[in-house]
Formats: C-alpha cells, sequence, structure tokens
C-alpha cells in the first residue's frame, strides 16, 4: 500500500493487484510489468508467477476475483474493507464485520470474492448469535434442554448453507 500511495503522489501509474491470498504492485505505463513491494531490493516477477504463488489460481479465479490485474482505486478500498472485516471476525466482531464486507461488496460488485465472504459473515454472525443465547440458556436449565432451545432457534437452511461454504 506504502508504495502506490507515494508512486500515486509522484504521478507514477502504480496500481495494486491481488493473487490468491496475496497482493503485489503493477507499473503499467508504456510499458507494463508486476513488482514486489514484500522482497528486500527490487524483485518483478511476472504474471504467471502470481498465477502459481503463494497459491495457483485457475483462470476462472483470475475472472471472478480479478485477480492479476491492475485494480481500480474502488476495488482496492473494498479490499481493505475485507481486510478490516477478516480482523474484526479475528476478535469475535462479527456484526461490524458484516458490515464492512457489505461495503466490500458494494464497493467491488463483479468481484466473487466479496459476495461468498459476505454469506459467509452473515451466517457466522447468526451463528455466532445463537451460540451466545445457547451460553446464556445453559447458565439457567440443563445442559440437554438448552441444546434443544438452541437448535430450534437457528434455521436449518442457514446452517446448510454455512457448512457448504
Amino acid at each position: 500500500m506504502v508504495y502506490t500511495a507515494i508512486g500515486r503522489r509522484l504521478r507514477y501509474p502504480i496500481s495494486l493487484a491481488t493473487t490468491n491470498q496475496h497482493v503485489f504492485c503493477r507499473w503499467d505505463g508504456d510499458e507494463s510489468f508486476c513488482f514486489e513491494p514484500a522482497s528486500q531490493g527490487f524483485n518483478a516477477p511476472t504474471e504467471d508467477y502470481y498465477r502459481k504463488w503463494p497459491f495457483p489460481i485457475t483462470p476462472k479465479q483470475e475472472q471472478d476475483y480479478g485477480h492479476i490485474r491492475p485494480q481500480t482505486q474502488q476495488e482496492e478500498f473494498a479490499m481493505l474493507a475485507g481486510q478490516r472485516a477478516n480482523c474484526l471476525m479475528d476478535n469475535f466482531q462479527f456484526e461490524s464485520a458484516v458490515e464492512a464486507l457489505a461495503c466490500a461488496k458494494q464497493l467491488a460488485p463483479s468481484n466473487a470474492i466479496y459476495h461468498n465472504s459476505y454469506k459467509r459473515g452473515f451466517y457466522t454472525a447468526q451463528l455466532w448469535n445463537e451460540l451466545q443465547k445457547f451460553r446464556q440458556l445453559s447458565k439457567k436449565m440443563p445442559f440437554q434442554s438448552a441444546i434443544g432451545l438452541a437448535a430450534l432457534e437457528l434455521r436449518g437452511d442457514a446452517i446448510e448453507t454455512f457448512v457448504q461454504m
């Protein structure tokens, strides 16, 4: 991010690009090339390198998730919102994470990753809320009764959708 921000201030044609679980920089001026801000010195791997590293991506993933190509500023902001959602989920703040994912989905509507993440986040928040209810119930009644009541509260299709993701 820092390379891109400084480069743009200097009016360089730098943008962010993604691959599976990694962000790198692109220079798209008279010539185009990728470069790696997370390495020592200057490293300019090819696009094919990023199609295989850190995890291989398929042509469908490249298309659906917008990998390899330069991201628009809206897509970059969506990526930041998605990363914020990950941090919020790691800290059990699922409702706020769903809001961040809704923002990402709105900013990058054609990127399937935010639609999938939003669904996962939404169902995770629902399950978390039900788990909290279960914990409260289990303090007040026998364990088996609390499990039965919590299970009745959960929608079966929500659980199935979550498990399939």
